[in-house]
């Protein structure tokens, strides 16, 4: 796992954990928020492994996000041209990449 991801996960937890009501859970030993924050301090751990010189890996495209770019400009140019069919096509082909790139770096569905 990557840095990155790891700082999402944790951030992930924290909210659930922040959210989660475990009254009713309390009953089968271990609570919830205990649980949530043992995986949180094990995904700490982790982290700070890597702050011992290794540089993190990025798991965002560039180049992905470079053709959404590009797919925008082409959706401009058709637009001033009248083309508004093919404008709105080359938007929402824009929209799932730039969707698909957040979805894998946050793991929240777009």
């Amino acid at each position: 796992m990557d840095v990155i991801y790891i700082e999402q996960m944790i951030t992930t937890l924290e909210t659930k954990r922040n959210e989660h009501c475990c009254q009713k859970h309390a009953e089968h030993g271990e609570s919830c928020i205990k649980r949530f924050s043992r995986m949180i301090d094990n995904l700490k751990e982790k982290i700070s492994q890597f702050s011992g010189g290794s540089k993190p890996v990025i798991s965002a495209r560039g180049d992905e996000l470079k053709k959404a770019g590009k797919l925008n400009a082409k959706a401009k140019v058709l637009e001033e041209e009248n083309d508004h069919l093919a404008a709105e096509k080359a938007q929402n082909q824009a929209r799932k990449i730039v969707a698909s790139e957040l979805n894998e770096m946050d793991g929240f569905p777009r």
